[in-house]
């Protein structure tokens, strides 16, 4: 156990056929007396959670607000003072490339292996600034394609009480933290029915999207910083950026890439 740290696990099941996986991530908590509670919209056998963890709470709630109105409705429901973080996990759709790297990478982030996860603890412990551990390459912006959200946005911070002017947060809502950042999601300002029904489109412009955002922005909010990963292929990504080489499409000259500008060379001919 760590240091008689407290940690609870919040995973929101949607998509059943990933219950095997998550479960398999979950076996990566070590050293940490920990809670599971697990959220889900569907009517699904439940039995091997409760065989991997005995005294995981189960709760059933409407399809609402995706993931995060879930998040909110635990938060509401709990101490949160018995407990030091907050661990948000969900299950997550494919890619329009049929593939799960988004949420790989987002779980892989704390749990990747129990090496990972008890490093995640440790950078809390030597490091009192970090707020909130999430992947780097997921770590965004609040505008550009995301601008439809941005007036809600301003005015819900207004509304909340929000001072912090920083705009980027953890895409994806898979993190870890410090659990007493949470505390403003008890605020009766923040009501179920915000949130509305939840579409397999995830339209833009709702309270889950804008709660997206807040969650992340409470780390700044309480005097924090948020900690971002990256993993070997996003640097390897970045490197290319920086320093390449390859051949051009006519095959006549070699195109080098150093510190972000592209210059041809004319190769010789053979």
């Amino acid at each position: 156990m760590q240091n008689n740290k407290r940690l609870l696990c919040h995973f929101h099941l949607h998509y059943t056929d990933q219950i095997d996986f998550f479960i398999e991530k979950m076996k990566n908590i070590q050293e940490i007396d920990w809670d599971l509670i697990v959220t889900t919209d569907v009517e699904a056998d439940l039995e091997k959670i409760k065989q991997f963890k005995k005294d995981a709470q189960i709760i059933h709630v409407e399809n609402r607000g995706y993931d995060v109105w879930p998040f909110i409705q635990v938060i509401k429901n709990i101490n949160l003072s018995k407990y030091d973080f907050i661990l948000k996990l969900h299950t997550k759709n494919r890619n329009s490339k049929g593939s799960f790297e988004w949420r790989n990478k987002l779980v892989n982030t704390v749990l990747k292996n129990e090496k990972t996860f008890k490093c995640r603890l440790k950078q809390f412990e030597k490091n009192k600034q970090i707020g909130m551990i999430t992947s780097g390459k997921w770590f965004l912006l609040a505008e550009g394609p995301e601008a439809e959200n941005n007036e809600m946005l301003e005015e819900e911070l207004v509304r909340i009480g929000f001072k912090t002017k920083e705009r980027h947060y953890a895409a994806g809502t898979m993190f870890i933290a410090r659990a007493s950042i949470f505390e403003f999601l008890k605020s009766d300002k923040i009501t179920k029915e915000m949130f509305v029904p939840a579409t397999g489109s995830h339209l833009s412009g709702t309270y889950a999207h804008v709660y997206e955002r807040i969650i992340s922005y409470s780390a700044y909010e309480n005097g924090y910083k948020i900690y971002r990963t990256f993993d070997g292929v996003f640097v390897q990504r970045f490197l290319q950026r920086i320093f390449a080489a390859q051949n051009t499409h006519d095959g006549r000259h070699k195109q080098i890439t150093l510190l972000g500008f592209k210059i041809k060379i004319r190769k010789k001919p053979k």
